[in-house]
C-alpha cells in the first residue's frame, strides 16, 4: 500500500479506475439508513427528514440513481385521502400527472451499508429492514399500514432531531422482542438536558454507547391498529406487554420499561381498546391517539395529543411512566426555546424548570 488513490479515478497510462461500489453522497447514505429503520417512505417524508435545503430535482435525481443501482425498491403509492376527494377525483396515486411512489431499502442497499461500515451499532445494522428490489410489491393494505407507521416514526424522529438535548435515537420497525411479540415500531431516545449536542443538522443515531450519568431515556413502542384485528387478539397483545414488563424482558433488552403508544383510526375504536387494555393491565403503561390528534400542527408527533389507556387522562409523549410522570420537557418550554433561538439567543438548557433526569438503568438501548 502506498498513498490514497485520486478522487477522480484517474490511473496510470491515462486509464480510469471505476469504483467497485456506487459512489454515493452523504445524503444518499443517510437516506438508506433512514429507510432501513422506518421500512419505507414517500417523497414527502424523505424531503423533510433528509433533503431539507435541497431542491426537488436533487431528490428526484438521487432516488433515480439509487433505484437504478438497485439500492432501493419502489412501489406505487396507495391513494391519499386528499386524492379521493371529489375535487381531486381521477388523480389517485398521481402528482402533476406523474405516478407517486414509496421507497424502501433493498437487499443490495443493506449489503452496501454493511460494506461501508456506517452503522457502528451491530444491533441497529441487524435490525434494518430490506426487501428484494425486483420482488413483488407489498399489497395496498400492507402499504397503507406501513406508511402510517413510517409517518409516525418520521415525524417523531424529526421532532427529536430538532431538540438540542436529544443525543441519540434508536429506531426499528417490526422489532421482534420474543416469540410472543413483534412491535410495529420501537423508538428509544436519549437526552441530556444539561448539554446541547453540537450537530443539529443530522439525527444522531444510536451507536452502542452505554447510558452515561446524567442522561435519561424515553422508550416508545408503537402499535398501529387499523380496525382489522379482533379484540381478543389485541387483548393478548396487552397481556404480553404486561407480562414482559413483569418478567424483566424489556429491562434486559432496552435497559428499562417502555411506553406503549397505540395509534387507532376512530374514537370508537380507541374506547374499545382502552376497555380491553384496562381488563388486561388495569394500572398499565400505555397511551392512545388518533393520527391527526397525534400530529401537532407545528411540531409533529413528538408534541401531539395522547391519552392514557388506563384512565383517559392527557399525557405528553415525553412524560415518564406512572412512577415518574413529569415530562422531560413541556411544549411551553420548547416554544419558549424556539422564541429565544429565533432572537439569536438559544439557551444551553431548557427555559424554566424541567424534570430532573432519573438516570435510568446503565444499560440503555444497548443493553442485552
Amino acid at each position: 500500500m502506498t498513498s490514497d488513490p485520486p478522487d477522480d479515478g484517474t490511473a496510470a497510462f491515462g486509464m480510469t479506475i471505476y469504483p467497485g461500489v456506487p459512489p454515493l453522497e452523504a445524503r444518499q447514505v443517510a437516506l438508506l439508513r433512514l429507510l432501513g429503520r422506518i421500512e419505507l417512505a414517500d417523497r414527502a417524508i424523505i424531503a423533510q427528514t433528509i433533503y431539507q435545503g435541497y431542491g426537488a430535482s436533487t431528490l428526484k435525481r438521487d432516488l433515480l440513481a439509487l433505484y437504478t443501482h438497485r439500492l432501493i425498491w419502489r412501489a406505487p403509492a396507495p391513494p391519499t385521502l386528499r386524492a379521493l376527494t371529489p375535487a381531486n377525483h381521477g388523480s389517485t396515486g398521481r402528482v402533476g400527472g406523474r405516478r407517486r411512489h414509496v421507497y424502501g431499502l433493498s437487499h443490495e442497499g443493506l449489503a452496501l451499508l454493511d460494506q461501508l461500515e456506517v452503522e457502528p451499532d451491530p444491533r441497529s445494522l441487524a435490525g434494518l429492514k430490506a426487501r428484494d428490489a425486483r420482488g413483488r410489491y407489498p399489497s395496498p393494505s400492507t402499504l397503507g399500514h406501513d406508511l402510517q407507521v413510517a409517518w409516525w416514526c418520521a415525524s417523531l424522529l424529526e421532532g427529536l432531531r430538532r431538540l438540542p438535548w436529544c443525543h441519540s435515537v434508536f429506531c426499528q420497525c417490526e422489532f421482534v422482542v420474543s416469540e410472543r411479540q413483534r412491535i410495529d415500531a420501537m423508538v428509544v431516545a436519549r437526552f441530556d438536558l444539561t448539554t446541547p449536542r453540537a450537530d443539529m443538522e443530522t439525527l444522531p443515531w444510536f451507536d452502542g454507547t452505554p447510558l452515561r450519568p446524567g442522561q435519561v431515556e424515553r422508550r416508545w413502542a408503537l402499535e398501529l391498529d387499523t380496525g382489522t384485528e379482533a379484540l381478543p387478539v389485541l387483548l393478548r397483545k396487552f397481556v404480553c406487554y404486561r407480562d414482559h414488563h413483569a418478567d424483566g424482558v424489556y429491562a434486559q433488552i432496552f435497559g428499562g420499561p417502555l411506553l406503549l403508544v397505540l395509534l387507532v383510526q376512530t374514537p370508537r375504536r380507541a374506547g374499545q381498546l382502552a376497555t380491553e387494555f384496562q381488563a388486561a393491565w388495569p394500572d398499565g403503561w400505555g397511551l392512545v391517539s388518533l393520527p391527526h390528534a397525534a400530529d401537532h400542527p407545528a411540531h409533529g408527533a413528538l408534541w401531539g395529543q395522547y391519552r392514557r389507556l388506563r384512565d383517559s387522562q392527557a399525557q405528553a409523549l415525553l412524560a415518564g411512566l406512572p412512577d415518574d410522570p413529569a415530562p422531560l420537557l413541556t411544549l411551553a418550554q420548547w416554544e419558549a426555546y424556539l422564541a429565544l433561538a429565533a432572537a439569536g439567543h438559544p439557551p444551553r438548557r431548557p427555559p424554566g424548570e424541567a424534570a430532573p433526569p432519573d438516570g435510568g438503568p446503565s444499560g440503555g438501548a444497548g443493553a442485552g
